[in-house]
């Protein structure tokens, strides 16, 4: 009976501390989209993720090499870019949520040489469900009136992006 009784316990606390490990793990991803999607302020990490990227991707800018925050490393998929006219669209996966919204990616939109400079946040959510939990700070952030920034929402079918453009 002791032996099963051990057996429970340690397989608990073994549950336990791999729910606390993927929680605090999850939560920095958390919070790498949720301070964009709060303030479109770019963060330090935000700017962190942008710099990589763009050392990576647009060697024309000669960006200073930089990595991706650990925690976020397990969160992130392999990042793809398509070069455009003037820009590059990077898009990287990730797995996040904000406020219970589930997120499938970010995408960095780097410019070649030029200003260009926008964050999107693709939500797997329509614009409803996305207005409805991050609407308030999307009204917020537009009241505040900073210059050069524009925020969006756009529905894409069942997804809505949330868009951060610097650019302007």
């Amino acid at each position: 009976m002791r032996t099963a009784l051990g057996t429970a316990m340690i397989v608990a606390v073994i549950a336990t501390t791999t729910a606390t490990t993927a929680w605090a793990a999850e939560t920095a991803a958390d919070r790498f989209v949720g301070d964009l999607v709060a303030t479109c302020a770019l963060s330090t990490t935000v700017k962190q993720v942008r710099a990589n990227l763009s050392n990576r991707f647009v060697p024309e800018n000669k960006t200073a090499a930089t990595d991706i925050p650990k925690a976020l490393k397990p969160f992130l998929g392999e990042p793809t870019a398509e070069k455009k006219d003037g820009y590059v669209a990077v898009r990287v996966p990730i797995k996040a949520t904000v406020k219970g919204l589930k997120v499938l990616r970010v995408n960095f939109t780097i410019g070649v040489e030029n200003g260009i400079d926008a964050q999107v946040v693709t939500f797997a959510a329509p614009l409803d469900a996305v207005e409805q939990k991050l609407g308030d700070g999307v009204r917020k952030i537009r009241a505040k009136g900073a210059e050069g920034l524009e925020v969006l929402l756009e529905p894409e079918g069942d997804t809505t992006d949330y868009v951060c453009d610097h650019s302007m």
